[in-house]
């Protein structure tokens, strides 16, 4: 049966942790990433993740495949024009 306890959460993590750094790509100027050095994921799941983190963030991010896996993603506050 579960029962109520005394728990020091001290040290411990609270929510998911990010396997990419969102908060630095999503600051609003462009980066340059490159597949199988900054992510490992295919074309459409790296976008869907950028979409999705920016969506957590009220950013509405962009990302541009150059070539040879590199791709540029830029963020910026959701507005209604956006």
């Amino acid at each position: 049966m579960a029962k109520m306890i005394d728990y020091d959460w001290q040290g411990h993590s609270q929510g998911r942790s990010h396997k990419y750094p969102w908060n630095e790509w999503l600051n609003g100027q462009s980066w340059e990433i490159e597949r199988g050095v900054d992510f490992h994921i295919g074309d459409a799941s790296l976008r869907a993740a950028v979409s999705s983190a920016a969506r957590s963030r009220g950013l509405k991010a962009r990302v541009a495949f150059q070539s040879d896996g590199v791709y540029v993603i830029t963020a910026a506050k959701e507005t209604e024009e956006n």
